[in-house]
C-alpha cells in the first residue's frame, strides 16, 4: 500500500537523503499537535494506591513508544493547504508493507520489535471521546493498553486519514518504513531555489530514481490536483551535459 508524508521544506532538505531512502523520523507522543491526543480518561477523586499504581504504569508503558504520522490521502485539501502557511511543502509518496498486528499476535510483536527494530502499523481509529480506564481494562497488559491510546485520535481530526507507525522507544528515532516512488511539491515552489536542484539530482541519482510531481491547489474550489505519470521526471540539465562532455563554470 502507499502511504504520503507531508513535510515543510526547510525539514525535508535538512535530512533530505534520509527521506528520499525512506527514513521517517518517529516522535514522542506528548509532541503531538492535539493536546488531548495519547491520554485517556481518569478519575482525579480516586486515592487507592493500586488505582494510582496503575495510572504511572500506563504512563510509564507509554513513554516506551514512539509514533510516526501519515496519511492514505495525497490530495487532501484540508492537509495541503495546512502545510502550505510554510513553504515550500514537499509529500512524499512511500510504498510500505503490511505491519499490522491482531491482538493474538501482540506478545510475539512485541518480542520482534524490541530485538529487531520491527514496528507496526495501522490506520488510526476515530473515536468521539477519549478512552475510559473502564474500556483500558478490557486489554491484556500495559503495552497493549498504550498502543490502544496512540491509535486513536478524537472524530475532529478524521479528515487527516491518518496511517501511523508506532516503535519502541529503543530504536533509533529514524526508521525506514518503506520505499520512496515519489517526491510532491507544492506548486508554489521555486523551482529556481539551489535547495530544489539539489533535490532533483539526489532524485534522479537514486537507485531506483524517484520522480518528481506537483501539487496544484485551487483554493476556489478546494481541490488539489497531483500531476500526472505522464509529465514526470527529466534529466536535469547539468547530468545531460557531463554525458554530452560540457562542463559548467565548476568544472562539474
Amino acid at each position: 500500500m502507499k502511504v504520503y508524508k507531508y513535510l515543510y521544506g526547510e525539514k525535508f532538505y535538512k535530512h533530505m537523503q534520509n527521506y528520499l531512502d525512506g527514513k521517517l523520523y518517529f516522535a514522542d507522543w506528548h509532541q503531538f499537535d492535539d493536546k488531548k491526543e495519547g491520554k485517556y480518561l481518569s478519575s482525579s477523586t480516586i486515592t487507592n494506591p493500586d488505582y494510582i499504581n496503575e495510572l504511572e504504569r500506563l504512563k510509564e508503558a507509554k513513554q516506551h513508544y514512539k509514533v510516526c504520522s501519515t496519511t492514505t490521502d495525497k490530495e487532501s485539501f484540508d492537509l495541503w493547504s495546512r502545510y502550505m502557511e510554510k513553504v515550500p511543502v514537499i509529500c512524499l509518496e512511500i510504498e510500505v508493507g503490511d505491519t499490522r498486528v491482531n491482538p493474538s499476535e501482540f506478545d510475539e510483536w512485541k518480542e520482534r520489535l524490541f530485538k529487531n527494530g520491527n514496528f507496526l502499523s495501522g490506520s488510526i481509529d476515530y473515536i468521539k471521546k477519549l478512552k475510559s480506564r473502564a474500556e483500558l481494562d478490557l486489554l491484556r497488559s500495559d503495552d497493549e493498553k498504550a498502543i490502544a491510546i496512540l491509535s486513536t485520535k478524537l472524530l475532529r481530526w478524521t479528515y487527516e486519514q491518518e496511517y501511523r507507525f508506532i516503535k519502541n522507544d529503543e530504536n533509533p528515532d529514524m526508521l525506514q518504513i518503506g520505499d520512496v516512488t515519489s517526491v510532491i511539491i507544492g506548486g508554489c515552489c521555486d523551482k529556481s531555489d539551489s535547495c530544489f536542484n539539489h533535490l532533483r539530482v539526489s532524485a534522479y541519482k537514486h537507485k531506483p530514481y524517484i520522480p518528481i510531481r506537483y501539487a496544484y491547489i485551487n483554493y476556489e474550489y478546494e481541490t488539489v490536483e497531483i500531476e500526472g505519470d505522464a509529465n514526470l521526471y527529466r534529466k536535469p540539465s547539468h547530468l545531460e551535459n557531463k554525458q554530452r562532455g560540457v562542463c559548467n563554470e565548476n568544472g562539474n
